[in-house]
């Protein structure tokens, strides 16, 4: 899968290995954040009364959209987080599931969504893709454990010493913006690259791959601000990743998971998506036709 490693870049705990696929730009398509700020969609609660684990998403334009597994919608009844990644036809109408990062409000601030620049910590996305995979095997659909995702909220907000009055995840980065932001300044994505492997330390955490190089450079930064979340309390290991173990680590992955058996489900919207097995990782494929969306895969021992 991988053409090109284009590069390797370190701050603190966090280093990346940035690289190009094979096929990428295959096909048009605009992010959900792009289009929510473009008034080209709209993401509401089902209807006025709502229900916890669904929206609604409206594609009012003639453009496909892509929402990302682990995107943060703020606003209406209380903040949510995608279950899964989706892609979205032209004039689509579609009900998302999703799970609550909110669990201390349940009335509107807003009629409708609006989008973050973070994506969920990596554990919470691991998990919760671990728990959709569950839920779809048994036939039950892009489901997630609404208690479990609330435990891991509070969490992160406990390490993160945050007190949130509504147990809102969007609290911990907007309460510490500086500091995840300082976290991850020096590192730059490239115009070239359409994939990322993130390590904590030494240890790979997440890779994704995106079909477009544009949406790939919106989402760096907020998968960066995710991991942050996580790691900024973190100590340095004494023998810090250097560029030959990250590099060889990453393509060592994809070696893996060309062998890796999985099971086919149909995607929330369009396409479809190849779930992995695997004891150490949780994500997916998501495929339309002969083109690959996005790939998210997470390690659940991180």
């Amino acid at each position: 899968m991988i053409s090109e490693i284009i590069s390797f870049q370190n701050k603190g705990v966090i280093s990346v290995v940035e690289f190009a696929t094979i096929r990428a730009n295959t096909i048009e398509y605009i992010s959900g954040s792009y289009a929510i700020k473009q008034n080209f969609i709209e993401v509401k609660e089902i209807s006025q009364t709502g229900a916890v684990n669904n929206l609604i998403i409206h594609n009012n334009s003639d453009k496909y959209i892509f929402f990302s597994d682990g995107d943060i919608l703020s606003g209406a009844k209380q903040n949510r987080i995608l279950n899964s990644s989706v892609f979205i036809a032209p004039n689509m109408t579609k009900n998302i599931p999703v799970s609550c990062v909110e669990q201390g409000r349940w009335r509107h601030i807003s009629p409708n969504f609006l989008s973050t620049d973070y994506n969920a910590p990596i554990n919470i996305r691991a998990k919760k893709s671990y728990q959709v995979e569950k839920s779809l095997e048994k036939g039950t659909g892009h489901f997630a454990n609404q208690g479990e995702i609330w435990n891991d909220v509070e969490i992160c907000c406990r390490i993160n010493t945050v007190n949130s009055l509504t147990s809102n995840l969007s609290d911990v980065f907007e309460k510490n913006k500086i500091i995840f932001e300082d976290s991850i300044k020096d590192i730059k994505p490239s115009e070239k690259a359409n994939g990322i492997a993130v390590f904590i330390n030494r240890n790979l955490v997440d890779v994704e791959v995106f079909n477009r190089r544009d949406i790939y450079f919106e989402y760096f930064s907020k998968i960066l601000k995710g991991v942050s979340s996580e790691t900024f309390h973190f100590i340095a290991d004494d023998k810090r990743m250097d560029e030959v173990e990250a590099k060889y680590k990453t393509i060592d992955f994809f070696d893996e998971l060309e062998n890796r058996k999985f099971k086919i489900y149909p995607g929330v919207c369009l396409g479809y998506e190849k779930r992995y097995e695997s004891n150490q990782w949780s994500g997916f494929a998501l495929e339309f036709g002969e083109h690959l969306i996005h790939l998210a895969m997470m390690n659940l021992v991180n």
